[in-house]
């Protein structure tokens, strides 16, 4: 287990609080105990840029000291996390490599399924006519308000023709296994799957996405979860554990989780935490304590509660609150990244208004339209993949303050062109 990193502050003649490095792993931290160099399995199938990228990152972690690619396999599709031990214990018998590496890192495409098909549909065209109309502008209020557009908008006059298609159709039924091996501690402390069903349709004859660009998503969006599930965080978190400032008997308690701590004895301290909850439900500083423990301990799930109970609180004890910083870093998606430009509203009159962000479009060109949704089960409503369809296409006309505005150039039959969909570029 890496050595926990404590810079003590003082405060005046006392020492008010610890400043604590937290990695934030997402598995326990013990599943690391001396865990240095590490061997990776990626078979053949998984394809040469998901190796690249995956060794890649990994070698970013600060976890490793060293990590090695290695040049044999083990099959992952046992069901019990014994069948997968003694494979691991059998492959490094055999490879001289893989006993020079403190553990072993093996990932298994058990499941690639994909399937394709054609259908036959129709798709609207639309020209601008020279002429122009008037049009109510419903659902577009003038003012902030809800309700209807309290005006006219003016708008060309269209031609609409029917033009046959055929819509390309693809599904993607994936599903890697993952474990870590770690031969110190001669046990399997990391295992899981990831498993996506997606699907792809598209018509145009030169799409702006291709059943490949698909795949590759895919493939990068399992390989990240299973980053984040063998790797802490890039840049590891400094946080904070205080000391209690009153002197009741929870006070005290927690202050003697406190002083454990600066000996780096955690599970002692938080045994105190815990007994100074259990004397005082809303005690913050012991509450706070614990968040920051099992976050380092690799068991951020836990910390959530004590942070809530922190943030409502209403006291000022703790200067910077922790559960926003806490959400941004596990439960909110990080959209830091250049998002793909959005269809914000359509007018009356089909004027099509585009927020593009950062990003940067050509006024008089013309764009596919794609509609992303998320395919969930039934029940429990758990989000399995991704359906990607194309939709349209729409052209291009001015840039409008932080809009780009447009029209519609055509549409699938069954899907018009709605807030909410995509422009590929």
């Amino acid at each position: 287990m890496r050595i926990l990193c404590l810079v003590l502050l003082l405060v005046g003649c006392s020492q008010k609080h610890l400043d604590i490095k937290i990695e934030g792993f997402q598995t326990h931290r013990d599943n690391y105990k001396e865990l240095m160099q590490l061997g990776v399995i990626l078979e053949p199938e998984l394809g040469n840029d998901f190796r690249e990228d995956m060794m890649d990152e990994l070698r970013a972690c600060s976890t490793f000291k060293g990590v090695k690619l290695l040049k044999t396999d083990v099959e992952l599709s046992g069901d019990k996390s014994k069948d997968v031990k003694s494979k691991f214990e059998a492959m490094v018998k055999k490879d001289a490599t893989a006993r020079a590496q403190n553990g072993i890192l093996a990932l298994d495409l058990i499941n690639k399924k994909v399937s394709t098909s054609m259908e036959k549909s129709t798709a609207f065209s639309y020209r601008d006519k020279k002429s122009l109309i008037w049009s109510k502008n419903f659902g577009v209020p003038s003012r902030n308000e809800f309700g209807f557009a309290q005006k006219f908008e003016i708008a060309p006059e269209r031609r609409i023709s029917r033009k046959p298609i055929f819509i390309r159709n693809a599904t993607f039924d994936f599903k890697i296994k993952y474990a870590l091996y770690n031969r110190v501690t001669d046990k399997v402390v990391i295992e899981g799957a990831e498993e996506v069903k997606s699907s792809f349709s598209n018509y145009s004859r030169k799409p702006a996405l291709t059943k490949s660009d698909v795949q590759d998503a895919i493939f990068k969006g399992v390989q990240t979860r299973i980053i984040a599930k063998i790797c802490g965080q890039k840049k590891p978190l400094m946080e904070q554990v205080y000391l209690a400032r009153g002197e009741t008997a929870a006070d005290n308690v927690a202050n003697e989780g406190f002083e454990l701590a600066k000996q780096g004895r955690w599970k002692l301290a938080a045994d105190k935490w815990e007994d100074a909850i259990s004397k005082n439900k809303a005690h913050v500083i012991a509450h706070h304590n614990l968040g920051v423990y099992f976050e380092y301990l690799g068991e951020p799930q836990k910390s959530l509660y004590h942070y809530k109970k922190v943030s409502g609180s209403g006291k000022r004890h703790i200067l910077k609150p922790r559960l926003d910083r806490y959400l941004a870093t596990y439960q909110i998606p990080d959209f830091s990244k250049p998002m793909l430009p959005q269809i914000a509203f359509i007018t009356g009159g089909h004027w099509v208004y585009v927020h593009a962000g950062k990003q940067k479009l050509k006024v008089g060109k013309s764009y596919s339209i794609y509609r992303i949704e998320m395919t969930r089960t039934e029940t429990d409503q758990i989000v399995t993949g991704t359906h990607i369809r194309e939709v349209g296409k729409l052209r291009l006309l001015r840039k409008d303050g932080e809009f780009y505005q447009g029209r519609t150039r055509q549409t699938v039959v069954d899907y018009p062109i709605l807030p909410g969909d995509f422009l590929v570029i």
